[in-house]
C-alpha cells in the first residue's frame, strides 16, 4: 500500500511539473498575445492618423490644382483674347485621373452661330494658338519651378497670320512685364523684331561667315 501511495504521489508531483509549464506556457502566450494586441491597436490608431493625414494632403492637392487651374485658364484666355481679338474664346484645363496619374486636359471653348461650342486646339486654330498656349505654359512651369533667367523662343509665332502678328509682339511685351523675366526670341518676321527693346541682326557674308550686327 505504500508503494501504490508513493507512486501516486510521484505521479501528482509529475503531472503537477507539467501542469505548471503548460500554465508558464499559456501565460507567456498570453502576455505575447496581448502585447500583440496592444501594438496592433496602435497601429490602428496610427493608421487612422496617416489615412487622416493622407486626406488632408489630397484636400490641400485638389485645392492646389484648383488654383492653379484657375489662373492658368485666366492667363491663357486673356492671352488668346488679346492675339485673336476674339472675346468669346475660353481656355479650359480640366484634371482627369489616369493609370493612378493626375493628368491635365486642354481644350478651348468658343462661341458660333449663338451656341458654346467645346472643340480640341489643334482642330480649332491650328499651330498659331498652339503657339501662344505653350509660351504661357511655358512661363507658368517656370514660375512654379523657380528657375530664373530668361525665356529663350526660337521662332515664335511662325503658324500665327500676319494679321495677328502685331497683337502676338504686343502680347510679348505685357507677358514680359507680367512675370518680371526677359524673353529673348529668334525670328525672321521684321514686325515681331520691330517689338524688341533691343534686336541682333544674324547674317552671311560673301565668305558663307555668321556676322552679328546691330544691337540697337
Amino acid at each position: 500500500m505504500k508503494n501504490k501511495f508513493t507512486q501516486l504521489k510521484n505521479l501528482l508531483n509529475t503531472e503537477s511539473s507539467k501542469l505548471e509549464r503548460v500554465k508558464g506556457r499559456y501565460e507567456e502566450k498570453k502576455r505575447v498575445l496581448d502585447e500583440t494586441t496592444n501594438r496592433l491597436k496602435e497601429n490602428e490608431k496610427k493608421i487612422d492618423i496617416y489615412e487622416g493625414i493622407n486626406l488632408l494632403f489630397e484636400k490641400a492637392s485638389v485645392i492646389a490644382r484648383r488654383k492653379i487651374k484657375d489662373e492658368i485658364e485666366l492667363l491663357v484666355t486673356h492671352g488668346l483674347r488679346s492675339v485673336f481679338e476674339d472675346s468669346s474664346i475660353e481656355f479650359k484645363v480640366d484634371f482627369v485621373s489616369r493609370r493612378n496619374q493626375i493628368e491635365a486636359d486642354f481644350y478651348l471653348e468658343w462661341v458660333e452661330a449663338e451656341k458654346r461650342i467645346k472643340g480640341n486646339i489643334l482642330d480649332t486654330y491650328g499651330g498659331g494658338i498652339v503657339d501662344i498656349i505653350s509660351i504661357i505654359l511655358r512661363l507658368v512651369v517656370l514660375e512654379l519651378a523657380n528657375v530664373p533667367g530668361p525665356l529663350f523662343l526660337d521662332e515664335p509665332g511662325k503658324m500665327i497670320s500676319e494679321q495677328f502678328i502685331s497683337n502676338f509682339g504686343k502680347f510679348l511685351i505685357e507677358l514680359s512685364k507680367t512675370f518680371k523675366r526677359q524673353i529673348i526670341l529668334i525670328t525672321h518676321n521684321s514686325v515681331l523684331a520691330e517689338y524688341a527693346n533691343k534686336m541682333f541682326e544674324v547674317y552671311l557674308n560673301e565668305k558663307g561667315e555668321s556676322i552679328v550686327g546691330g544691337g540697337e
